[in-house]
């Protein structure tokens, strides 16, 4: 009988063409030794990128959430004071994302990420998760390939204990979903391969400012009329799997300030202040 995927993802690191020996003369009827022994080892490493494993988050990995959970805290804290000083609005072009050493000042006590809304923190988040991601896998499995796209929503969810946000921001595959990140992973189309654009020890800051260069090129694209650059932020999914969300007493969604409360009885709460629909939200700029 076939082999399932399972167990080929059990057996496949244990994989190896038999040798001659004493007792044992290896034949390769169907090709010669090298020709046979190049697939085979393409075939293992194949299989490998496809693997599906199960793995423990690092003590590396639980550090680097850690510390990027305090940061988020403290930007959307900064984010909200600047806000409340009514300060007169400026050009986008006046501040140089990547000459700005401090993305919490970049100037009048102005934070880089002065103009984030709801979708750019979903996307600055998952940037920085993805990047972790990987690393922590590579830390794990020195010897691993590469991870193949298709396998990523599995590790995503084994590391975080969420899903993969391809329906967060409405896409319909990984790849799809992955356009949104080129500036944070490296996506072979041809390989299928997700590797990883930025060293260990990027500094969180580096993905702020990717974010913001990111959401002024999104807004020039709208501006300039073309509709398919606008993010769709599903917030049942953004929020659907995170611990203690999702429970059997919740009570609807709970509004925000100025906001609408929607639904009764079962499902994941969340605030929503605005919207053009109870359930999905599109990117304001």
């Amino acid at each position: 009988p076939q082999m399932q995927k399972p167990q080929l993802d059990e057996l496949v690191d244990g994989m190896q063409l038999p040798t001659d020996s004493e007792d044992l003369t290896t034949e390769f009827p169907w090709g010669n030794k090298d020709e046979v022994t190049k697939e085979f080892d393409e075939f293992v490493r194949k299989s490998k990128t496809m693997q599906r494993l199960r793995v423990k988050p690092s003590e590396w990995f639980r550090e680097q959430m850690k510390e990027w959970s305090a940061k988020m805290a403290a930007w959307k804290k900064a984010q909200v004071e600047f806000k409340r000083k009514n300060l007169p609005d400026t050009d986008d072009q006046s501040t140089d994302i990547w000459g700005s050493e401090d993305v919490m000042d970049v100037g009048e006590g102005r934070p880089l990420f002065e103009k984030f809304e709801q979708e750019d923190w979903a996307l600055l988040t998952s940037r920085f998760e993805l990047h972790t991601c990987l690393h922590a896998f590579s830390k794990e499995h020195t010897d691993h390939p590469g991870l193949h796209n298709s396998v990523l929503p599995h590790y995503f969810m084994q590391y975080f204990e969420r899903p993969f946000p391809m329906k967060t921001f409405g896409k319909s595959t990984t790849g799809q979903t992955l356009e949104l990140f080129a500036d944070t992973l490296t996506f072979n189309a041809s390989t299928g391969l997700v590797e990883m654009g930025h060293p260990d020890g990027t500094p969180a800051e580096t993905f702020v400012k990717l974010t913001e260069e990111a959401r002024r090129d999104r807004k020039a694209k709208i501006d300039a009329g073309d509709e398919s650059a606008k993010v769709v932020l599903d917030l049942r999914m953004e929020r659907r799997g995170e611990k203690g969300v999702h429970k059997g007493g919740a009570k609807g969604f709970a509004p925000a300030k100025g906001g609408k409360a929607f639904g009764k009885g079962k499902g994941p709460i969340f605030r929503q202040s605005f919207a053009p629909a109870p359930t999905m939200m599109r990117a304001r700029h």
